[in-house]
């Protein structure tokens, strides 16, 4: 790895409860395909049973309060405080998610 100060880094923030959503849209419906593209067993199930995909929120937003155990208190104070704007957005996710899965099954020929 190599260090080059003249290097920019650009982060494009959200702003707004619209842009917020369209993107966890996008980011449920790109995971739909790649997750079908990848082929793992688990996919199969959400495949044949979409509604699932709601339960995934219910999976990773407690692993990521666990992962900030440890870490400085702040962390799990904003993340406390971002939590019902987190769910919100992970539920878009999980329904662009299931609607993507009949999509890409489509797509990868099965």
């Amino acid at each position: 790895m190599l260090y080059d100060p003249t290097l920019a880094v650009r982060h494009q923030n959200r702003e707004g409860w619209g842009e917020f959503l369209r993107y966890c849209r996008k980011m449920g419906s790109a995971a739909a395909h790649s997750q079908t593209r990848i082929g793992r067993r688990s996919i199969g199930v959400l495949h044949r049973f979409p509604f699932l995909a709601f339960g995934i929120p219910l999976l990773m937003l407690p692993r990521i309060g666990l992962a900030l155990v440890g870490s400085p208190p702040r962390y799990m104070a904003m993340f406390l405080a971002l939590l019902p704007a987190c769910a919100i957005g992970q539920l878009a996710w999980a329904n662009a998610f299931r609607k993507g899965l009949p999509e890409a099954k489509s797509a990868v020929g099965g």
